[in-house]
């Protein structure tokens, strides 16, 4: 009697399961990596080159439109990636391309095995990103949208906050060329732009998980204040960078990650405002990181059935926006501290312990209020808070794309079974 075991398959077998099961390898933690915070304390290490600039518009900070954005990413996966086999391999010969996260053993997928170096620097920390989900991500919009995307690919970028901070771009040749020489067509040029996408990241030594929560927690942007201050606190100074960043590229969507998780998130169309996603953890299923990243770049890139963004009420007239941040020092607070000011955790955050603990209250730190002699915000920022400000009315009309109740009955565009893509606009 023969016995045989259970059907080996290749991730092109079924792109479809594989995208929903897959998942991020856990990075190790090597003695020669920077120390990681305890849960709940942050880094105080992100001294990004970030002050309060006059270019920067970004008033409303979002989070609530893509609460329930996660059945919406399962639906368009379950859409538009085959469940039945490819005439193609995992692996791409040509441009060495690969499938690289694994899968559980349970769904029988053969991926092969991929060794990386431990992170113990930020440079060999985008290695991490680069081999595991980018390179499967790139891969698998190459499998499913080969005409749309064959030219794109991820481009690790840099700056002078290297060491903190830096980002893929989801970038083509052509795209890169126009920055030098660009065409004929200004209009083709921003359409092409728009549809790159930013994949931020910093390491957990850098933004460990209270610093994140407190990023993605953050409501709004402090206006810029006429020079009067040069002080950002960190959730501050990543939004600015990442502002800065996307605004530079002109790529409205971005991403940012830690690795052990993520954010999704997208300007607005004049820069003023911004929309993101709850975090995502690395090992993810509910939506997948992979899932995740396939529909983020494809609604960038407005490829077939991705969903269409609430518009957000703008100001007519900005004047454009030349992001040339200041070379000059900036003077950083000794600590944000973690402490909350309860009795109960007087200690945590500031290592000490004290005799006398009446001298902290139980009800935690007051509010203080805004000094009486504030200086003024410049007439642009001053412009936009103010009409920003008479919003209520107006965004009362404007439709929820994703509430709980209409994930579950929007139509994507061009419904066919078929995963051929078509275009999709805004």
């Amino acid at each position: 009697m023969l016995f045989f075991g259970p059907t080996v398959l290749r991730g092109t077998d079924d792109i479809r399961q594989y995208t929903a099961k897959c998942y991020l390898p856990e990075m190790p933690c090597v003695a020669d990596a920077p120390q990681i915070p305890l849960p709940g304390h942050k880094t105080h290490m992100n001294r990004l080159h970030i002050r309060p600039e006059p270019y920067r518009r970004l008033s409303m900070i979002d989070c609530e439109t893509f609460m329930n954005i996660g059945p919406l990413i399962k639906q368009w996966a379950q859409r538009v990636f085959p469940d039945r086999p490819l005439k193609m391999n995992d692996l791409d010969e040509e441009t060495g391309e690969n499938l690289t996260l694994p899968c559980p053993s349970a769904y029988n997928f053969a991926i092969a095995d991929v060794w990386h170096t431990a992170a113990v620097d930020i440079h060999r920390f985008a290695g991490w990103l680069d081999t595991f989900p980018l390179t499967t991500t790139q891969r698998l919009l190459h499998l499913a949208f080969p005409n749309e995307t064959k030219a794109w690919h991820f481009k690790l970028k840099q700056d002078r906050d290297k060491e903190l901070f830096q980002y893929f771009l989801w970038t083509s040749p052509q795209l890169e060329a126009s920055k030098t020489r660009p065409p004929l067509d200004p209009d083709a040029l921003e359409m092409m732009t728009r549809k790159s996408v930013v994949i931020a990241f910093q390491p957990p030594w850098i933004m460990s998980p209270a610093d994140l929560k407190e990023f993605v927690e953050c409501r709004a942007f402090p206006p810029y204040r006429g020079g009067m201050t040069d002080y950002l606190e960190s959730k501050h100074r990543v939004w600015g960078k990442l502002w800065d960043v996307c605004v530079t590229n002109e790529s409205q969507f971005f991403v940012l990650t830690t690795y052990d998780q993520w954010v999704f998130g997208t300007f607005s169309q004049r820069w003023t405002g911004v929309f993101f996603s709850p975090i995502y953890d690395f090992d993810s299923s509910d939506p997948s990181v992979a899932e995740c990243l396939t529909f983020w770049i494809a609604s960038a890139m407005r490829i077939s059935r991705t969903f269409v963004l609430p518009k957000l009420p703008e100001p007519v007239g900005l004047p454009p926006i030349i992001v040339e941040p200041s070379d000059d020092p900036i003077e950083y607070h000794q600590s944000e501290s973690n402490w909350t000011g309860k009795s109960s955790d007087y200690a945590a955050s500031a290592g000490v312990v004290l005799d006398n603990v009446s001298l902290v209250s139980d009800a935690g730190v007051f509010d203080m209020e805004a000094p009486i002699n504030k200086p003024e915000p410049t007439a642009i920022s001053s412009n936009i808070h103010n009409w920003m400000a008479k919003l209520p009315e107006v965004m009362s009309e404007v439709p929820n794309y994703l509430t709980q109740q209409q994930t579950e009955t929007i139509s994507f565009h061009n419904g066919s079974s078929d995963p051929q893509p078509g275009i999709f606009y805004y």
